[in-house]
């Protein structure tokens, strides 16, 4: 992740960034005078597009497992069209399982001047930690445009020297300044 991260305005010096009236963010004081976020699970209504995307999986597996199941005179590649159809499955399951997960687990965001620890609903780097002096940057940030070409808020997190991450890509941008301005500060930073 690089520092060219588009940033939304910090808040001004002297001021705080008030929190807002409605969220759904899940915030908690610790024990260690730090934070902790938590962004519930989406549910069932997060699956919605997996949903489609699985059920289309699952129908072009069928159909081309039936097809290499069926009798046809001397044709060589029912091999390959079986193998297809088991990976589609293979992929289709796994979409389908990481989609479940993601639509159940909640994120969870930990920060406190030990250090920044994030736990994740995905395949891929589920947790991170950082310690606290290895932090360059807890931010808010502009994600990928949407599909309408609106502009996403995303709260960006730049360690020194290893990989950052973007988090809380649904939320408006004042929840996640806000966020931001709350882990910085768990933190010892500005």
């Amino acid at each position: 992740m690089s520092d060219s991260a588009p940033i939304l305005d910090y808040a001004p010096l002297g001021c705080e960034i008030a929190p807002p009236t409605t969220t759904r963010l899940i915030r908690e004081e610790l024990a260690d005078g730090g934070v902790r976020f938590v962004d519930p699970p989406a549910g069932w209504r997060g699956m919605a597009g997996s949903a489609f995307l699985c059920a289309g999986g699952a129908v072009l597996a069928s159909m081309l497992g039936f097809a290499a199941l069926m009798p046809s005179a001397g044709h060589p590649d029912r091999l390959v069209q079986f193998a297809t159809a088991f990976a589609i499955a293979t992929a289709t399951a796994l979409v389908w399982a990481e989609s479940y997960r993601r639509a159940h687990t909640p994120t969870v965001i930990e920060a406190s001047a030990a250090g920044l620890r994030v736990s994740q609903p995905t395949l891929l780097r589920p947790r991170m930690t950082w310690p606290a002096h290895e932090i360059n940057d807890v931010r808010a940030g502009l994600a990928a445009p949407t599909l309408r070409g609106d502009m996403v808020s995303t709260l960006v997190i730049l360690p020194r020297l290893a990989l950052g991450a973007r988090l809380l890509e649904n939320y408006d941008a004042h929840e996640v300044r806000w966020v931001a301005q709350e882990l910085r500060q768990a933190l010892g930073m500005r």
